[in-house]
C-alpha cells in the first residue's frame, strides 16, 4: 500500500489489525505517525518511510516486530528501528527536486531537469540563474531560507525540494511624463515615489473641454515605476453664433 503524497499524518490505531497488509510506503509529507498505527498487522513485512524527520510514536507496537524499516540513514525512522530492534534497511538514493520561480532558472548538478536522483549521502550543487532586472533571494526549503548563495552545495541524505526565490530589482528613480493630445511632452518628472509627482495644468485644446488625466490622482500617487500620462477631453458643447446687421 502506498499512502498518497500530501497526507500529513497517520493517526493512532489507523491500520490496526489489517492482517492482509504486507508493504507500506509512507511519503515525506507525513508527520507524525501515531501510537499503535500498525498494531497487529501481522503480515506487514516492509515499511518504507521517506520523511527524514518524521515524528514516530515512541512505542514498540507502532510497527509490528515482523516489519523491516526502510528509511534514510540518520533519520528518525532509523532511530526507531535501532531503539526497538527492528531490521533497518537504508534507502540508497535520494531525490532532489527544484522549483524555480518565473524570474530565473536553476540547475541541479549542472542539469536543468527539475528532479534528480542521487546516491544518498552524496554532494549536490544547486545553481541559480537570474533574468535581467531580477535578483536572487535564496534557496527555500519548507518555507525557510537555507542559503542565499546563488551556488549552493549540500549533502543529499534524503528527498528534498528546493525553491529558487527571485524578485525584481526596484529602481530608486523613475520617470513620469505628461503629454498633450498630440503626443508632445509637456512635463517630465524624475521621482522616487509617485507621491512626489506634481500634476501640471492641463494643456488647452481648442473646441474641447479637459476632463481628466489618464491616471487618477490616487493612481499617480501610488506609482512605483515609469509612466506616461495623457489628457482626456470631451468635445465642447458651446455653440457659436454669427450676427449680422442690415
Amino acid at each position: 500500500m502506498e499512502i498518497a503524497d500530501g497526507v500529513t499524518s497517520i493517526g493512532s490505531y489507523a491500520f490496526r489489525n489489517c492482517k492482509n497488509l504486507t508493504e507500506v510506503t509512507i511519503p515525506s509529507s507525513v508527520s507524525p505517525i501515531g501510537g499503535n498505527a500498525f498494531y497487529s498487522c501481522s503480515s506487514l513485512a516492509t515499511i518504507a518511510i521517506y520523511s527524514y524527520d518524521c515524528s514516530i510514536s515512541n512505542s514498540s507496537s507502532t510497527f509490528p516486530t515482523s516489519a523491516s524499516i526502510v528509511a534514510f540513514s540518520g533519520s528518525t525512522a532509523q532511530t526507531y528501528a535501532e531503539t526497538y530492534n527492528r531490521t533497518f534497511i537504508p534507502i540508497e538514493n535520494a531525490t532532489v527536486t527544484g522549483k524555480p520561480a518565473s524570474l530565473g532558472l536553476m540547475t541541479i548538478n549542472g542539469s536543468y531537469d527539475s528532479q534528480l536522483s542521487v546516491s544518498a549521502g552524496s554532494e549536490v550543487t544547486l545553481c541559480a540563474i537570474t533574468m535581467d532586472g531580477a535578483c536572487f533571494n535564496g534557496w527555500v526549503v519548507n518555507g525557510e531560507v537555507v542559503s542565499t548563495d546563488s551556488e549552493y552545495t549540500f549533502t543529499a541524505n534524503y528527498n528534498i525540494t528546493f525553491t529558487a526565490s527571485f524578485s525584481l530589482i526596484k529602481n530608486e528613480n523613475f520617470t513620469v511624463s505628461f503629454l498633450d493630445c498630440y503626443g508632445n511632452i509637456i512635463n517630465v518628472q524624475t521621482v522616487t515615489s509617485g507621491a512626489d509627482v506634481v500634476i501640471p495644468d492641463a494643456p488647452l485644446r481648442i473646441g474641447y473641454k479637459f476632463v481628466c488625466w489618464s491616471f487618477t490622482n490616487a493612481q499617480i500617487s501610488a506609482l512605483t515605476s515609469s509612466a506616461i500620462i495623457t489628457p482626456v477631453y470631451t468635445k465642447s458643447t458651446v455653440k457659436k453664433y454669427l450676427y449680422g446687421y442690415c
